[in-house]
Parts: C-alpha cells; structure tokens; sequence
C-alpha cells in the first residue's frame, strides 16, 4: 500500500509539468471564488453594521404614520345626492332671506356674495357641495357623515380599533396641531414686508415658519435631542433640518462640486453652531394679520388708506392714531359691525403675541422620494430618520415641561372651533404613529392599508404609510442582495465546479500513459486513486490559500477607501453626535466554511474523471498515448 507521504510526493511532482495552464487556472479559479467570498462576507457584515447603526434617531424602530377618514365616502361631495343639493339650496334661500331681512332693518345695504353660495356647478351643470368655502354646504355634509356614523370621533374610534387589531406595541397620538400664522421676525429687528429687502434665506425662512410648525410626540422626538440643550422658562423647543438650520446661520450654499470632506466639515459646523440657537417668531391671528396687511398698504399710499396708524415694532398690534373717515363712512361701518353680529359672523378680537422658539435638536429633510440615481443617494434614502415631513418640529414633551405660560400653550391645543368647515375638515386630518415589535407587523400593516403599483387601499378608510426612516427598504434591501447572492453562489458552484472538472480530466488525459506504468509495476487502483486525491487536495489548498489573498485584498481596500466615506455619509443623514464607524466587510466563520465548500468543490469535480481514468486498462492507456 502506498505510504500517504508518497503520494503526497507524487502529486507534487505534477504540479511541474503544464505550468501555465495550471497557473491559469488556479488564478481564475481564486479570483472567483474570492470575489464572492467577499461579497457573502460583505452582505453579512453590512447587515450587521446597519443593524448597529439602527439605534440612532428613530432607526430600528417599526413605525407605520396610519391617517384616518380616507375613505372614498368622505370625499362624494363631488357628486352628491340629489336631496343633499336640495337641503342645501333651502337653506341657503332661507339663509339669504335671513340676511336681507336683518339687513333691512339695519338700513344696512346686503350684497350676497357667491363665495356664501354652497353649490358649484361645472362646464356640464354637474352640481357639487363647497365643503370648504360655505358654512351651509359645510353644515349639510356634516349631517350627512353624521347619519352614517363618519364623524372624527366615530373615525377616530374605528380606526383605532382597525389598527389594534395589527397588535401594535404602541400607539402614538400626536399631543396637540400645528401651529399657523407665524411671521418670521428677523433677528427681533422688526417685520418686514414680502417685497421689503429680504434676503432669500430670510424670505424661505419667512416661508418655512408661517406655513406650519407642527408639534411630535415626546417619545419620538427624544432620540434627536442634542444631549446639552438649554431652554429658559416658556422658551419653545424645536428641531430644525439642516437645510433650515444652513438658513437660521445664513450660511452660503455649498457648491454642487464640493468635496466629501467639505461636505462633511459643514455638517460639524452646522451641528456645532445651531445648538441652542434661538428663533424669535411673531404669532398673529387672522384678524390681525388682516389688520397688518392694512398697515402695510398704508405705508405703501397713505392718501388711499382711511386710518393714520402708529409705526409698528417687532411684535405689536396695528395701532390706529388718526381716524380719517368721514361721518357717513363711519356710519356704514358701524352698520356692518352689527349686521355681522346679527348673522354671527362677528371676528374675533386680533391677537398678537412674540414667541421664542430654541433649537434643541436637529433631524434629516426627511425623504421625499424613493428615486436614487447614485450609491450617495440610495444611501441618503435607506438611511433617512426624520420627524415627519415638517422642516420644523416641535418637541411635545419638552413644550408640556417648559412652557408655563397657558396664552403660549393654547395656540399649540386642538381649539374647540364650531364651524362646520373647520368640522368637516377635521374628519379627514385626524392621524395616529404605531410602533411594532418586529418588522411583520409593520410590513403587514403598509402592505394591507398602503399603497402598491395597483393604487392604495382606503376602502376601510385608513391609510398606512412608513414614518421616520426606512427600515423595511433596508430590510428589503438586505433580502434582496442575499437572494441574488444565493444564485450567485449556485452559478459559481456550478462553474468552478465545471472548471476544475475541465482541468483534472485534462491533466487525467494527460496522465494516462503514467498511470499505466504506475499499474504495470504494481499500484493498485487506490494507490493511483491516492495520488490524484493528494494533488486535488493540494490544488484545492493552493485555490483557498490564493481565496483568502483576494478576500484580504478586497477587505483592506474596503476598510481604506470606501467605510470612511460611508461613514461621513451615515453621519451626516443620520445627524450623530459623532462620525460612525461602518464596517463593510470583516473576516469571519463563514470564511472557514466557504473554504470547505472550495474543496468539497474539487473533490466532487474531479471525481468522475479519477474513477473513469483509474478504472480503465493499462494497456489502452497506453496506446493512446
């Protein structure tokens, strides 16, 4: 019997002869298998990287925004009943006669408006409700939701109801609405007109604090609070995206070209500078916005106004000095004021008040599409964790802990306004946040109630959507890449597999005039059979040793050149505290365990042609030679 340190002796002999093509193979081969090895290593460690950097702002939490009242029901205004229209018109026809009536006893001269009208026709003479410009087309809708049990508390109930039926771990309500009508006043310097000098920061951010300032519950807002924030008594706390926060220090854009490393500069100096930056706002209501446009059209052409008003500072309410109407003028407006309160459509008293909001904390821009065109932008959507989609988020816990001050407090609480319209329009608004323990529910819950390439469902009337960040495409992502890796991994089992069976079946053939010498002297099969199995096992060594060359290779250059870009990217996107340390790809068990496939690999390969060569006759090995 062949001692194994023979055939040990005996393989490496062979590996003299046909050089270039063994070298050949052997570096295909490895630079095969160490591509994949690297990208099954990359999948694992990338995934586990992400899992860890799943702990900053609202990452790694299942959140689904589910808004209630959608459904179609809710919006039939447009093509309402025939008896709907009906009601409607009486009451309108009373409510005119009403109006002229009064007005008449007034000597008040009544000119009905087609704004008061609650039907509207199209170019066909399809009749529609006014829902949210007439109090009346408003009133017989709501009458209409009502009958049908559609009301925001019978919406709120039901889709609280619905959503607990997906087993949710929480269920966040938010505290109080947005806050709206906030002028900008900049740096406390006094207001300024929209086509005052402004600069474009100031105008966007004139825009960015009039629009809407909306208020997050406490336990998702936590995660984005800068850990030394400061806040004085009845200050407002908020976070701000960078782009606002770029505005609030009147920073110049960076250029489109600009380098990672300034890119990433800009975010420290952003962080670092808009900590405990603070925001003064003007708060004014309707009336009182109404009244400063007429201060502002004064000053603009004081012979067309018919009042004198005082200059007006950074925050305080029009005052009229000159009263310059003349008696029959005054009498008229005297007649209004008292047929408005006669109807019920008195205004209310104009309300001014300066508010100071402190930046405790900052966020992403929140995701607006789910359309990348490069890594960086994929990268900027998979890893978006943002409070909604507002640019300025109030934190809620923090406002119910600061703000002592309830004529600050009420402007931010759900106001117990009985218009029909403001009604109507609260059963289409109302909206909760649902935490999950696991991404199932959460994928359950947008798969049934969000939207598909097929539309969304509101038949049920809640609407489901991912809130804050977007782990289920990072989820998706991960599953996507392993199941591609798995066919991957077929195909070069199966071609690896092919291309060992090519080279030991060639170098068989080439071996077969020594096989039958190493038969004529007096080896048994399984003493060639051992040879050949020792060179395999060599070949199979030297493919993993080359395997691992490559992996190393590819780790090193990843660790050097790509993490550090992709953690300056996490950092900026995720708003840390400090840069993060991504890990791409790292050495682990599994590499042990794709080594063994290698061989496994070869030994099976080459199987078939050891048997056929081994099993064949001496004497016709030799005369094909």
């Amino acid at each position: 019997m062949l001692r194994v340190s023979d055939s040990i002796i005996l393989a490496k002999t062979k590996f003299r002869t046909r050089r270039i093509r063994l070298i050949l193979s052997l570096l295909v081969i490895s630079l095969v298998c160490g591509v994949i090895s690297a990208a099954v290593l990359a999948v694992y460690r990338s995934s586990k990287s992400l899992a860890e950097v799943s702990k900053y702002g609202l990452h790694g939490r299942f959140l689904a925004h589910v808004n209630g009242g959608h459904s179609s029901e809710n919006y039939d205004y447009m093509n309402p009943p025939s008896e709907l229209i009906a009601e409607a018109e009486l009451i309108y026809k009373d409510e005119i006669a009403r109006r002229k009536s009064i007005a008449k006893k007034l000597n008040y001269e009544y000119i009905q408006s087609e704004s008061d009208n609650p039907i509207e026709k199209d170019d066909e003479g399809n009749k529609s409700l006014r829902i949210y410009s007439s109090e009346i087309a408003a009133q017989v809708w709501y009458k209409h939701l009502q009958s049908k049990k559609m009301l925001p508390s019978d919406n709120a109930k039901k889709m609280l109801a619905e959503v607990t039926t997906y087993s949710p771990s929480k269920i966040y309500k938010p505290p109080f609405n947005g806050v709206y009508g906030l002028n900008y006043i900049y740096k406390g310097v006094g207001f300024r007109g929209d086509k005052e000098a402004q600069s474009n920061n100031e105008k966007e951010l004139r825009y960015t604090f009039s629009t809407a300032v909306n208020v997050a519950h406490v336990d998702l807002a936590k995660p984005f609070r800068f850990r030394d924030y400061t806040l004085n008594e009845n200050e407002i706390p908020i976070f701000v995206n960078y782009k606002v926060a770029s505005q609030i220090l009147e920073l110049t854009p960076l250029k489109k070209d600009a380098t990672d490393k300034q890119r990433y500069e800009r975010i420290v100096e952003i962080r670092n500078k808009i900590r405990n930056e603070k925001i003064q706002l003007c708060f004014r209501n309707e009336v009182a916005n109404s009244e400063l446009s007429n201060y502002q059209l004064a000053k603009k052409n004081k012979n067309a106004s018919r009042f004198e008003y005082a200059e007006l500072g950074p925050c305080e309410n029009v005052k009229i000095i000159k009263d310059k109407r003349n008696a029959e003028e005054k009498l008229e407006d005297q007649k209004e004021a008292k047929f408005l309160e006669a109807i019920g459509k008195s205004p209310e008293p104009a309300e001014v008040k300066t508010l100071n909001f402190r930046v405790v904390g900052i966020s992403d821009y929140g995701y607006e599409s789910s359309i990348f065109t490069d890594w960086q932008s994929f990268l900027h959507i998979i890893t978006n964790s943002s409070l909604g989609y507002g640019d300025v988020i109030i934190d809620g816990g923090l406002l119910a802990e600061n703000v002592k001050d309830d004529n600050i407090l009420k402007l931010f609480k759900e106001k117990q306004n009985q218009s029909y319209i403001n009604k109507v329009m609260s059963v289409v608004l109302d909206s909760l946040v649902v935490e999950f323990s696991d991404i199932g529910g959460l994928r359950k819950i947008i798969n049934e109630k969000g939207c598909s390439f097929d539309g969304c469902n509101i038949s049920s009337g809640i609407f489901a959507s991912p809130y804050g960040n977007q782990i289920i495409m990072i989820d998706q992502s991960v599953k996507y890449f392993e199941s591609i890796l798995t066919y991957v991994l077929v195909g070069v089992v199966v071609l690896v597999s092919i291309m060992i069976f090519v080279v030991v079946n060639r170098i068989m053939s080439d071996s077969r005039k020594e096989t039958a010498v190493f038969r004529a002297i007096g080896y048994s099969q399984f003493d060639i059979l051992q040879i050949y199995i020792s060179y395999i096992a060599i070949y199979s060594l030297i493919v993993t040793i080359l395997t691992s060359l490559v992996v190393v290779l590819l780790e090193i250059i990843s660790r050097t050149i790509f993490e550090p870009k992709v953690g300056e990217f996490f950092t900026h996107f995720l708003a840390l505290e400090s840069t993060v340390k991504f890990e791409i790809m790292r050495f682990s068990p599994v590499v042990f365990l794709i080594f063994v496939v290698i061989f496994l690999i070869g030994f099976f390969a080459s199987s078939l042609p050891l048997i056929i060569n081994t099993r064949r006759s001496p004497l016709k090995n030799l005369r094909s030679e």
